[in-house]
């Protein structure tokens, strides 16, 4: 059984993409690129007692939209996430396992009162017991 936080660290921890500052929550000050880790929902497995799916997003960010250099970066992180988080265990977290579900990219977005171009990636987490 794994919290939220934990989870939260987990994922972040695991990116570890030269250049890029991984951040498990949204920086105030934050320099791009960057990556955020966000919950976005979750839900308990009727099926499977005790089984909680929580979806997240990894929110990268490059400078404005513009930025011919941040749009190739953010093409070089899709490939890097996909490899960091095949469908298996989460690193350090027993009974929690991940897999990327789905990306959007070329979204311009305001994130922490900057706007930056970015690629939203959906990341589904089980893990069992209480949260």
């Amino acid at each position: 059984m794994s919290s939220i936080t934990e989870i939260r660290a987990a994922l972040a921890a695991e990116i570890t993409t030269p250049g890029w500052r991984v951040h498990p929550y949204v920086d105030e000050n934050m320099e791009t690129p960057a990556v955020v880790v966000r919950p976005k929902s979750g839900r308990v497995d009727t099926n499977r007692r005790g089984v909680h799916t929580i979806e997240f997003e990894l929110v990268c960010v490059t400078s404005q939209a513009t930025s011919r250099t941040g749009q190739a970066a953010l093409d070089d992180l899709i490939a890097a996430v996909y490899a960091t988080f095949p469908n298996g265990p989460l690193a350090g977290l027993t009974d929690t396992s991940v897999f990327v579900s789905g990306w959007e990219q070329d979204r311009e977005i305001t994130i922490a009162g900057n706007d930056v171009f970015a690629a939203v990636f959906d990341v589904t987490v089980t893990t069992e017991g209480l949260i």
